[in-house]
């Protein structure tokens, strides 16, 4: 992780910076996809409410200019410009950039084991008792499952910064649990 581009959206009058993250953010996941690297993590280092205008790659300069090889920004290339490949602050510290699944509707989940056959109706039916939805005011990215074609939240957490790095594999969404990202 000594080195980083950054992806910045353009203002538009037509589409909020939200719309083209998203759109961004999906055609980055297909890329990761392609090349089956967990090795590049992703910020988001103007995020307030929401994620912000500038999407932030970290990994190897190696790794980041295999990423951006391929042509793979697409429909998006009008309404963004991307920084050159730098390296890394040399006083920086770190964060975990993590992917939160909040169970925001149990009784949705409920039904979902009933009719998967994990659990009885009068077991779900007692769980919903005990149970609250969990709610979240996490910024998120609404995604397309290529697979599925159903779309979907991803609420992304920045952790709290830390002094050392952290080291691990990155999901192909550019996320982990464990491992860490520059904050600069």
């Amino acid at each position: 992780m000594d080195h980083y581009l950054d992806i910045n959206i353009i203002p538009q009058r037509d589409f909020t910076d939200t719309v083209i993250m998203n759109e961004l953010f999906n055609k980055f996941h297909l890329n990761m996809v392609h090349f089956r690297l967990d090795r590049v993590g992703v910020s988001f280092p103007k995020r307030k409410k929401n994620l912000g205008n500038c999407l932030r790659l970290h990994g190897s300069k190696g790794d980041l200019e295999k990423f951006m090889s391929k042509s793979w920004v697409g429909s998006v290339t009008d309404h963004i410009t991307i920084s050159q490949i730098s390296e890394v602050p040399s006083k920086t510290d770190y964060c975990i950039v993590r992917r939160v699944q909040p169970k925001s509707s149990r009784s949705r989940l409920l039904r979902r084991s009933v009719r998967k056959g994990w659990i009885t109706a009068e077991e779900a039916q007692k769980k919903l008792e005990f149970q609250k939805d969990e709610i979240t005011d996490l910024p998120y990215l609404r995604l397309r499952s290529h697979s599925s074609g159903e779309r979907f939240c991803l609420f992304i957490e920045h952790g709290p910064e830390q002094n050392s790095p952290s080291f691990g594999e990155f999901s192909l969404y550019g996320l982990s649990s464990t491992a860490t990202v520059p904050v600069f």
